[in-house]
């Protein structure tokens, strides 16, 4: 009928528009410069109409290029990339190692950790402790409970099996003069506390296991816990006096 021709037409002209502008992104995105926003509507435009090798080529070139500005955004936009189309993560986390060496504070280092932490090879398990240290040493994530439960699950597996402690230690060796007063005074144990019992229950577990049991943070936080007779925390006594002499190990 006469409304699907219309459709039709409709829809060609779409696709004339849709052509024309895939040419010009594709010429704009050559010249080397910080091109998010082009990128971004030339993939989306790959992707429509299911050029996926185009997309992915487009994507690697811009990240890739050593004649292009050294920008996170194309690590990030190749990484979803990858995520989307289902690619190895062998792929992921060569996409996201390169962020991690940018941006050490990107939102997506507990991608790219709990990733390494699954790894069976030992050099990635020890990276992934690696990147989440480097994340907590900023200022927007102290509070981030995924981030504190990351590093308390590994460092109290590597504690717990006593082996990698030297993993531990070469990352705390930079950290420990100034992380205690960064991450575990007493002021925000109280408020953690109040706040997030959850994140305070993390971070006391890292913060006993690192500074021991007399650490002023997990003795806060332990009492607290252990006073309102949460099971949790009562354990999170044992763990890190159980520990204790490894802890000792740990801090040198």
């Amino acid at each position: 009928g006469e409304d699907g021709f219309a459709d039709l037409a409709v829809e060609q002209e779409m696709h004339g528009y849709f052509r024309k502008a895939a040419v010009n992104l594709k010429e704009i995105i050559k010249i080397p410069g910080v091109w998010d926003v082009f990128v971004k509507c030339y993939v989306d435009l790959l992707e429509f109409y299911g050029d996926h090798n185009e997309a992915h080529q487009v994507l690697n070139e811009y990240a890739y290029n050593s004649k292009f500005p050294a920008n996170p955004n194309a690590h990030v936009y190749l990484y979803h990339f990858l995520k989307r189309q289902g690619e190895s993560k062998k792929s992921l986390i060569s996409a996201l190692k390169i962020l991690h060496d940018i941006v050490p504070s990107h939102e997506l280092m507990i991608d790219f950790n709990t990733m390494l932490q699954k790894s069976k090879k030992r050099k990635k398990r020890q990276l992934g402790l690696e990147v989440i240290f480097a994340a907590l040493d900023y200022a927007g994530w102290k509070e981030n409970a995924k981030a504190w439960s990351c590093l308390a699950r590994q460092v109290k597996q590597i504690v717990i099996s006593e082996k990698h402690l030297d993993w531990i230690k070469q990352e705390w060796n930079s950290r420990k003069d100034w992380w205690p007063d960064f991450h575990f005074s007493r002021y925000l144990a109280k408020r953690n506390w109040q706040e997030n019992k959850s994140l305070s229950y993390e971070k006391a577990l890292v913060a006993g296991i690192l500074l021991g049991k007399d650490c002023k943070y997990f003795k806060y936080v332990s009492h607290q816990g252990c006073k309102a007779q949460l099971k949790r925390f009562r354990m999170l006594k044992k763990i890190v006096t159980r520990h204790n002499p490894v802890n000792l190990r740990i801090c040198g």
